[in-house]
């Protein structure tokens, strides 16, 4: 995100691929609609959008993937149409697919972060035995009962500081890594993140991406990291 006025540069961290031997997700072509920004991930076998208001990015796996193509279908081109639905290619699959929009809106869960946690300010002298945040998982209840208590949830974080998205010189360690909603409760699942830095961990200013991914949608957050 470039900001005219100031020159100012931000850079953001898509989640790690779940495709087969891909160090990057690849995403290439983008549109911009109703404050959201579109993109494919060509090598992350996902349509996905991010929220520039609210720093927030959805990811949409696709359910067909071609196994000797390092399992992704290879989304490419993709337009949006009035309704709001994602038209895309799958190149390896010989398909064209549909993110239907009403889909896209009822997503099964999404997190929060609490608002003094969206800065994390991180010493490698004074923190290096790790620094904790929590992770508020909420459920999407409405008309998923049946089919969220069946699948567990994965936490996922990403980061700024390598160019593949995975921490480089810095751990990020869950409470739990996977986890199951309790049947018909609507709290939110709350999960521990622990960073701790290494020495050589470079000072500077990092956007993590820290998510939670149910069967093929993965939500995140932005989070801010200031490392002295």
């Amino acid at each position: 995100m470039f900001e005219p006025q100031t020159g100012k540069v931000t850079k953001y961290s898509i989640s790690l691929p779940t495709s087969r031997n891909s160090t990057t997700t690849l995403p290439y072509c983008n549109m911009y609609r109703d404050g959201k920004l579109w993109f494919n991930e060509h090598e992350g076998n996902a349509i996905a959008n991010f929220d520039t208001a609210n720093s927030t990015l959805v990811e949409y796996q696709i359910p067909s993937r071609g196994e000797i193509w390092g399992n992704t279908s290879n989304p490419l081109q993709f337009t949006l149409d009035k309704n709001g639905s994602a038209w895309f290619t799958e190149w390896t699959e010989n398909k064209i697919g549909l993110l239907d929009s009403e889909k896209a809106k009822n997503i099964p869960l999404w997190i929060s972060i609490p608002a003094n946690s969206t800065t994390i300010k991180l010493d490698k002298e004074k923190d290096h035995g790790g620094k904790s945040i929590k992770i508020y998982v909420y459920p999407n209840r409405s008309n998923l009962d049946a089919e969220i208590n069946g699948k567990p949830v994965w936490m996922t974080v990403a980061g700024t500081m390598s160019y593949t998205g995975k921490l480089w010189n810095i751990t990020g360690q869950f409470s739990e890594e996977e986890f199951y909603f309790p049947e018909g409760s609507t709290d939110p699942h709350i999960v521990t993140l622990k960073l701790t830095p290494s020495q050589d961990l470079v000072p500077g200013n990092y956007m993590l991406t820290v998510g939670a991914r149910y069967g093929t949608v993965t939500y995140s957050k932005m989070m801010n990291l200031n490392v002295t």
